[in-house]
């Protein structure tokens, strides 16, 4: 009997893999336009270069489907992405509950990051935001909220870098750097 359960078991573990792997594709074959791209430096050290996808090539809300390409130019650990993406979400929520939930996922979510790896945020129809870290679906969240406000870093006006959002908006095509 204690067989049975482990094959039981490594084929229901198997089938969650498999179904998690599938996922991933699924969400990586929607037919994305590039609506605006930009360079994020800060001071003298490169971060990030960012690209805006949606499903039509422009950006009309924070409930459409759209991805968020981030291609980091340095190593960043786990913990500063933490700390930072918590400090960009306090300009757009200021309830520390809500936000100590989002940052206490993303924890289990997110790897730490090193120079050329790809991070991808996108909202599916249903409003629930997948990340995708190197080609692979590393987590998601369901929460309609998120999906809405964790855009918002890289797209608002009112966000940190203004001139970023507006050319990844595809509203501003002058220079690619913030």
């Amino acid at each position: 009997m204690p067989r049975f359960n482990v094959i039981f078991t490594a084929l229901i573990l198997s089938a969650l893999v498999h179904s998690q792997s599938l996922k991933a594709s699924e969400i990586q074959n929607e037919a994305w336009i590039v609506v605006g791209k930009a360079s994020l430096s800060v001071l003298w050290f490169d971060i990030y270069d960012a690209s805006l996808l949606t499903l039509n090539g422009q950006f009309e809300s924070y409930q459409q489907p759209l991805a968020i390409q981030l291609l980091y130019k340095r190593n960043i650990s786990k913990e500063d992405l933490l700390k930072e993406t918590d400090k960009q979400l306090k300009r757009f929520v200021t309830e520390e509950g809500v936000r100590s939930r989002w940052i206490n996922e993303l924890a289990v979510i997110w790897p730490d990051i090193n120079k050329g790896d790809q991070l991808v945020y996108q909202t599916d129809l249903n409003r629930v935001g997948h990340f995708i870290f190197n080609q692979r679906l590393i987590g998601s969240i369901k929460d309609p909220l998120f999906s809405e406000t964790f855009p918002r870093i890289w797209l608002s006006p009112d966000g940190k870098y203004p001139k970023l959002a507006s050319r990844l908006r595809g509203e501003s095509t002058i220079g690619a750097k913030q």
